[in-house]
């Protein structure tokens, strides 16, 4: 009995504690919780490149904000014509920073290929690192599709993370982006066996229900978002589970021919 003893006590004090994983959304217009907001550009005194949605330049018309985060949408449209807006041929930005494992954007997009135009020329950068494109021609029909995955990433470093949305190349065909929110997933330092649920704007990461990125989408490498605090995970666990079972036979045993 003094083995199976002995070998609890080191099987309890090696048990890593898992991390808790929540997902923090940021609409397009509203801080999150932790103050982090979008920022766009190109934008100067009485010059503008990017639009809060329903405004009465904005190129996007007749959206259905129920199906919008928040109610709410950026609109910014790239166009390599000269006079077309106050910044042509300019490509467009929308940056934020953040810290954490993964990310993920959504955007609305338009079918039309008129009022609006709705191409989609998007390319995703990770610490100024180009990590992603959406690339979509619109099939020229009315309506707009909601909640559109157009970019994931799965397998950041933890820490701080600059993310970067470009809409256009310089000389390129006309693009549009209809920015809805951001979901960025982060250790929240807790452990999960102490770990309250979650509320409000963050959540623990699940199954997304919403539409998927067209094939011609290439976004970061995927990677499991489930890590151990310590220096063994979860597969390592279940192995000395199973090494418990014949230690304990074994203990049983030595016991009654002694």
């Amino acid at each position: 009995m003094l083995l199976l003893q002995s070998y609890l006590s080191f099987f309890l004090l090696i048990s890593p504690a898992l991390a808790v994983l929540v997902n923090r959304t940021i609409d397009d217009t509203i801080q999150d919780s932790s103050g982090n907001s979008v920022q766009y550009s190109p934008n100067e005194p009485g010059r503008r490149a990017w639009n809060v949605g329903g405004c009465s330049q904005c190129a996007a018309k007749g959206l259905d904000t129920t199906q919008l985060f928040d109610k709410t949408w950026h609109d910014g449209t790239y166009n390599p014509d000269p006079g077309s807006n106050d910044f042509p041929n300019v490509p467009l930005n929308a940056s934020f920073s953040f810290t954490g494992t993964a990310i993920y954007v959504f955007c609305a997009i338009a079918k039309t290929t008129t009022n609006p135009t709705g191409n989609s020329d998007m390319s995703f950068y990770i610490d100024d690192v180009l990590s992603g494109t959406f690339v979509k021609q619109a099939p020229g029909v009315q309506g707009y599709d909601y909640n559109v995955l157009v970019y994931k990433n799965e397998s950041l470093s933890p820490g701080q993370h600059n993310f970067r949305l470009q809409n256009g190349h310089v000389n390129g065909t006309k693009s549009l982006v209809l920015l809805d929110k951001i979901v960025y997933t982060f250790d929240d330092g807790s452990d999960s066996s102490t770990a309250s649920p979650s509320s409000g704007r963050d959540e623990t990461p699940s199954t997304s229900s919403s539409s998927s990125a067209s094939p011609s989408t290439t976004n970061g490498n995927s990677a499991s978002r489930s890590r151990g605090k310590g220096g063994l995970g979860t597969m390592s666990l279940a192995s000395l589970t199973l090494l418990v079972v014949p230690l304990v036979g074994t203990s049983y045993l030595l016991g009654f021919w002694m």
